[in-house]
């Protein structure tokens, strides 16, 4: 699952770089903040719901992949074209690792317990 600070969305201001990310991705991910997360999960009959925050390992393989896109950047040209590899490669791995910094996308994981009845 993927989440947002609740600090930026709480003031449903994104910054530009997460407003670029949202056009890069098409506005395909469909943000919560963990709390909100958490309570539809409750909701739903999830009981000892916890959460991990795991962007510090996914920002530094973001970062890693970025770096590779960048250094088989001719390859990929050749491949898929400049304009493809400028839209869908660097720019999506661009914005993300900026996004991911600035700590304004979460990725995260999830463990619930629901008993069955």
């Amino acid at each position: 699952m993927i989440s947002k600070r609740d600090n930026f969305v709480d003031k449903h201001r994104p910054s530009e770089q997460m407003k670029n990310f949202d056009i890069l991705t098409y506005g395909e991910f469909d943000m919560l903040t963990l709390q909100r997360y958490e309570s539809k999960l409750s909701t739903a009959g999830f009981n000892n719901v916890s959460t991990d925050d795991r962007n510090y390992w996914y920002r530094d393989e973001a970062q890693k992949e970025l770096e590779l896109i960048v250094d088989l950047k001719e390859d990929i040209v050749n491949a898929v074209g400049e304009e493809n590899y400028q839209n869908n490669w660097e720019s999506f791995w661009q914005a993300l690792v900026e996004v991911l910094k600035s700590n304004e996308l979460i990725p995260v994981h999830f463990r619930a317990m629901k008993k069955n009845n």
